[in-house]
């Protein structure tokens, strides 16, 4: 059964040794530029150039990432090892990993060597909030982790929390302004003054206009029938205002006299590509 282990802090080595602190500044800056090469990453790219870059830094026998899935998305699993042999045995670290008490996080364990070699002592860092998301890093070195790899596991833990944290943000904006674009309704975003910032393609349609050039030149109100501009300046556009959303079943104005749903959101409409812009 692994048993705890207290990390060491050899902070006096790091700075008695000026190689060794020139390599922990380099190294701390190759991770803060990282994120600036993730452009359109997704979770699993991420994952994959944390590892190898912290399989350089550090040389240890093997990291490992693994990212739950959010809702369909299955979980992300990378991991690197520094040898063929290692590399070869994937579920026997796995194995070895799961050998792990139930201890709080950003502490380090040993395990059984997965080559049978003695032990590796084992690092762990949460990657956000919680226990799902987590960086682990193996080492068959006495002393792994000190003080200078903990803290570049730990910013490498959180430089990764903060690009998929952004990934999944971009991907639920590309998912809504997909779904925006294709509805058969209504949907607008406008400013608090009630000017429209945008208008989808189907609104567009609805009511006539050519692209957001014209909706621009427009006011909410101008998007009902006369009979309902009353209702709308003085109960749903407050409601908008008030929650920042809202949607009526009315007439618009220029469709005849079926009723389509209008659906207003306060906004810039920046995070929305415009019909007209393609």
């Amino acid at each position: 059964m692994p048993t705890g282990i207290a990390r060491q802090r050899p902070a006096e080595a790091v700075r008695d040794d000026p190689q060794e602190l020139r390599r922990c500044i380099r190294d701390l800056l190759a991770l803060s530029a990282l994120p600036a090469l993730w452009t359109n990453h997704d979770g699993r790219r991420i994952s994959e150039s944390v590892a190898e870059a912290l399989l350089s830094m550090l040389d240890p026998e093997f990291v490992y990432i693994i990212l739950p899935g959010r809702r369909d998305e299955p979980v992300i699993e990378v991991m690197r090892t520094r040898n063929e042999a290692m590399a070869n045995s994937p579920s026997v670290i796995r194995w070895a990993l799961e050998q792990l008490p139930r201890r709080p996080l950003d502490a380090t364990e040993e395990i059984p060597d997965p080559l049978g070699r003695g032990t590796i002592r084992i690092a762990c860092t949460p990657i956000g909030v919680g226990r799902d998301a987590i960086l682990i890093a193996g080492s068959g070195r006495s002393g792994f982790p000190n003080d200078v790899q903990h803290l570049i596991l730990r910013m490498a833990a959180n430089q990764t929390a903060i690009a998929v944290a952004r990934w999944h943000a971009e991907t639920d904006q590309r998912r809504f302004t997909a779904l925006v674009e294709r509805s058969a309704d209504f949907i607008g975003l406008a400013s608090l003054e009630g000017v429209p910032q945008y208008v989808n393609p189907a609104g567009l349609k609805l009511v006539g206009l050519d692209g957001m050039d014209a909706a621009r030149g427009a006011h909410v109100l101008d998007f009902v029938m006369p009979g309902e501009r009353a209702r709308m300046r003085d109960e749903l556009w407050p409601l908008v205002l008030r929650g920042g959303a809202g949607s009526a079943r009315s007439p618009s104005g220029t469709s005849g006299p079926e009723r389509r749903s209008l659906f207003w959101s306060t906004g810039s409409g920046s995070t929305i590509r415009a019909p007209d812009s393609r």
